[in-house]
């Protein structure tokens, strides 16, 4: 038997069921996927791994970070009108209001202190609660990929999330009725995705790295989902910069 994501960079676990012996492949943890993120853990610090934004040796973490401040001060620039970061972890951007699903003091962020600096917690699967054309931007990192899937009941395992294989298109809406509603026309949506090529192509997914993804996108998935938007815009920046771990878009509205 061989991976059923045809790399070698896999555990089996076995387990009986009445006579029957049952074979599941589970994509193991490997290096090229998060090369600077090893044993990544959001709820505690480990050792040689830097992710906290105050430390210059976290250089994953450092270049998504200046490509999300660019364009919230490019869009506050162009538009005069402040940016919306979904999925902050409290941290705060120029020109930029910092909200996320978990508030402050609720969990440890990176580099292992309470989380603080949030100033509205929201869940970015629902923006409705901001009117159309509120932000010169909206922005965040390493956010859509947890997003809700109406495939999904909750409770799944990262192994069934996997063979379920949320289909993104669903991501359409979202992005459509709210991530690109309430920016203003000449407004700008810089996101950060994972890369789930590197992934595959050492036998695992960036599903395994973190158990609240929900999707799994690469560049052409990403692509696909931006030929289906009905808000009118043009890609001005899309680039993976060859990192084995992320994706960049900035997108412009009309």
């Amino acid at each position: 038997m061989t991976s059923p994501l045809g790399g070698a960079y896999y555990m089996k676990d076995f387990f009986l069921e009445g006579n029957d012996l049952h074979v599941i492949f589970r994509p193991a943890f490997h290096p090229q996927c998060l090369p600077f993120f090893a044993n990544y853990d959001h709820n505690q610090p480990f050792p040689g791994v830097i992710l906290d934004y105050s430390d210059n040796r976290n250089v994953a973490g450092h270049a998504q970070r200046q490509f999300i401040n660019h364009y919230c001060v490019k869009a506050f620039l162009e538009t005069q009108t402040i940016s919306l970061e979904i999925g902050s972890a409290g941290v705060q951007d120029a020109f930029c209001l910092s909200t996320d699903l978990i508030g402050n003091g609720e969990r440890p962020v990176y580099g292992g202190g309470p989380m603080q600096g949030v100033h509205l917690k929201i869940d970015a699967n629902d923006l409705s609660m901001f009117g159309t054309g509120s932000f010169g931007a909206c922005v965040g990192n390493h956010i859509l990929e947890h997003c809700r899937c109406n495939k999904l009941k909750g409770g799944e395992s990262q192994e069934e999330k996997f063979y379920i294989n949320c289909d993104a298109m669903e991501l359409v809406d979202l992005l459509d009725n709210h991530w690109l509603r309430v920016i203003k026309p000449g407004g700008i949506l810089a996101q950060v995705f994972p890369d789930e090529t590197p992934c595959r192509r050492n036998g695992s997914s960036s599903l395994f790295h973190d158990q609240t993804h929900n999707h799994m996108l690469d560049p052409m998935k990403i692509r696909d989902i931006l030929t289906h938007l009905k808000t009118p815009g043009e890609i001005i920046e899309f680039d993976t910069f060859n990192n084995n771990f992320s994706t960049n878009l900035a997108f412009r509205k009309f």
